[in-house]
């Protein structure tokens, strides 16, 4: 399969851009696992996630990247995040729509390129995925279960792909994800493999 989209890639009009989906596509590992317009639109957001953690780190306030990183990255409610940083809800909420609103405004241009110069309507969707992504990508998972959900969501997978692309039944992946269940040897070299990480990354959340 891996080979056969990469010739449809090269029958495509040449381009720079084209060119370096393509060659960047020949080599993906997981090629097996989705089709040539798939990788584009993940790696789309993808790119996209980058950017959002840019404007969070370059362009946000302390108080509104603590608030976002608590939100996304930690997963937590307002609720937990007022009574973890001793303030009301309402401030917390307020402080988040306002970070939400100013990475929104710095990459509105961007996410119209990218999907449809003539459509802000794909705007909404396409943030909430990059921002569940640069989750994925930016932060620390506190358990195996929640590495795996991390490092499967940091490259906009969905399970089904993910599942394909290890060979692991889906359902066994939804137990590995949740915590219900834990990697054993076979499924977690699978894993480390497919995801291009150590063994060490997933079990202890540390790089070689």
């Amino acid at each position: 399969m891996a080979r056969k989209e990469t010739r449809n890639l090269r029958m495509l009009p040449i381009s720079d851009e084209t060119l370096i989906d393509a060659v960047a596509y020949s080599r993906w590992v997981r090629s097996e696992a989705e089709d040539a317009d798939t990788y584009v639109r993940r790696r789309k957001t993808i790119d996209l996630a980058q950017l959002v953690q840019q404007v969070i780190e370059e362009e946000l306030t302390d108080a509104q990247k603590q608030i976002i990183r608590l939100r996304y990255y930690e997963e937590r409610t307002p609720t937990q995040i007022a009574e973890q940083l001793g303030t009301g809800v309402s401030n917390v909420c307020k402080t988040l729509d306002r970070a939400e609103a100013h990475i929104r405004r710095s990459l509105r241009y961007v996410i119209q390129y990218q999907y449809d110069m003539r459509n802000m309507e794909v705007l909404p969707c396409a943030l909430r995925e990059a921002m569940a992504t640069a989750a994925g990508r930016y932060g620390r998972g506190r358990d195996v279960a929640d590495r795996l959900r991390r490092l499967r969501k940091g490259e906009a997978i969905p399970q089904e792909a993910a599942a394909k692309g290890t060979r692991i039944p889906l359902e066994r992946l939804r137990e590995l994800e949740s915590g219900r269940a834990t990697p054993d040897c076979d499924e977690l070299l699978k894993l480390s493999a497919y995801y291009d990480v150590t063994t060490d990354a997933i079990l202890k959340g540390v790089s070689a």
